[in-house]
């Protein structure tokens, strides 16, 4: 009766913790909702307070920094600084962001393109992103994410131990009950399959526990009370994430699709028919997965610090993805003597879908390449991140049409059976 009274308590919790980790979720998604208009209508005071905030302790990271190596522990600050920044920016709930010469945001800008070695640059970069994008996963996937947000490290701790202790000791006393004789008369095999759910049971919480320990959320600002005295432990446990997430392990693949529309249509055009009925169920597909280099994080790196150093970067900070068409290519392409020679107007680049304007970039970027003779080793090198770029724009861009048609199906299929 024991172990069963414990194991009814521990999963009671547990299943009140999923039910309010959902509610949190759904109320604060549901359009038309008091918590959703509010936090539209109040979001504008609150991301331009965290975004100084957030660019403030970048600076503070990039004055500080040796210029030898990434202090990881710092990087995990920076990201945790701006949670709330991606969260709006990944739900297009962020407003228009604004900075002059010398303010907070430029001088961060203009720290991170002084630093003395290039690659230590992106480096930062990247691993600065990879951390933000972990954290906004497990915000908006998981319920682990929901409850360390709206919890702080105590109180979720708490309820970890709480099940724990609960779930051990009903193992505890299962088998004391088993030794004192008590299931003499059970079915041998019904006792060894509790032992297995029992064992089971701790073994998740133990893995539950070791996931707060060495995840990044203990270390963010306001979610443990513990950030600010800097408990002697705190050293200790940021250890045991480095172990788990090594500074020089990647927290994505490091891969990037490429899909080329015209190489598909060579080689549908070439197959015979049995290569012709496998490409049609998806067994043969014409995407591809290559390693992203040091030198394409570089590259795009430094385009987007180019751009955030531009005198008019609020032009094109005002593009956002329903709207853009590839002006910032065209800038480019005007600044040239060739360029200007070019009658902007037979690219239409204001006009049209997003599809279409990936298409026809697609299309010049082909050409280009093919016709470009220049055999330099940094012309041949940007040519093939060119075509890698549109190569996966064009994947992403097919992968949603992709998904939009089966939707279209879906529904027409919904609508004839109702």
């Amino acid at each position: 009766m024991a172990p069963m009274v414990l194991m009814f308590i521990a999963g009671t919790i547990k299943y009140a913790e999923r039910i309010w980790a959902l509610m949190v979720a759904g109320i604060s998604i549901t359009p038309g909702s008091s918590s959703m208009s509010d936090y539209v209508l109040n979001v504008e005071s609150s991301v331009l307070d965290d975004a100084e905030s957030y660019f403030q302790r970048l600076h503070d990271l990039l004055s500080s920094e040796s210029q030898d190596k990434i202090d990881y522990e710092g990087l995990v600050e920076v990201a945790g600084k701006g949670m709330r920044i991606w969260l709006n920016f990944l739900t297009d709930m962020a407003p228009f962001l604004m900075w002059n010469k010398g303010d907070t945001i430029d001088r961060a800008i203009r720290k991170l393109r002084g630093l003395r070695k290039p690659e230590l640059r992106h480096q930062i970069a990247y691993k600065l992103a990879e951390i933000q994008l972990s954290l906004v996963y497990d915000f908006m996937y998981t319920k682990y994410g929901v409850l360390q947000y709206h919890l702080n490290l105590v109180y979720s701790g708490i309820e970890r131990l709480v099940t724990f202790g609960a779930t051990s000791a009903a193992l505890v006393l299962f088998l004391k009950a088993d030794l004192d004789g008590q299931f003499a008369y059970d079915v041998r095999a019904d006792v060894k399959v509790s032992y297995v759910l029992l064992a089971g049971a701790v073994a998740l919480d133990l893995t539950s526990i070791f996931m707060v320990i060495s995840s990044y959320w203990p270390y963010l600002p306001g979610r443990s009370p513990f950030v600010k005295i800097g408990f002697p432990g705190k050293r200790a446990m940021f250890n045991l994430t480095k172990l788990v997430h090594p500074l020089g392990k990647g927290l994505w693949s490091g891969q990037m699709a490429q899909y080329n529309l015209i190489s598909e249509c060579i080689n549908e055009k070439q197959a015979n028919l049995f290569v012709w009925v496998l490409r049609k169920v998806g067994l043969v597909s014409d995407v591809k997965h290559i390693k992203v280099s040091p030198d394409l994080k570089e590259f795009l790196f430094g385009k987007l610090l180019d751009i955030g150093a531009t005198k008019h970067v609020h032009h094109y900070w005002k593009w956002d993805c329903s709207t853009f068409r590839g002006q910032w290519a065209r800038s480019t392409l005007e600044e040239t003597a060739e360029g200007r020679s070019i009658d902007q107007s037979i690219l239409n680049l204001e006009g049209g879908t997003i599809a279409s304007a990936v298409l026809m970039w697609h299309m010049i970027t082909e050409m280009c390449f093919y016709n470009t003779t220049d055999d330099h080793c940094s012309s041949t090198l940007h040519r093939d991140m060119s075509r890698q770029l549109s190569n996966y724009v064009m994947y992403s861009s097919a992968s949603v049409a992709s998904r939009t048609e089966a939707m279209d199906v879906s529904s027409t299929v919904s609508s004839g059976a109702t």
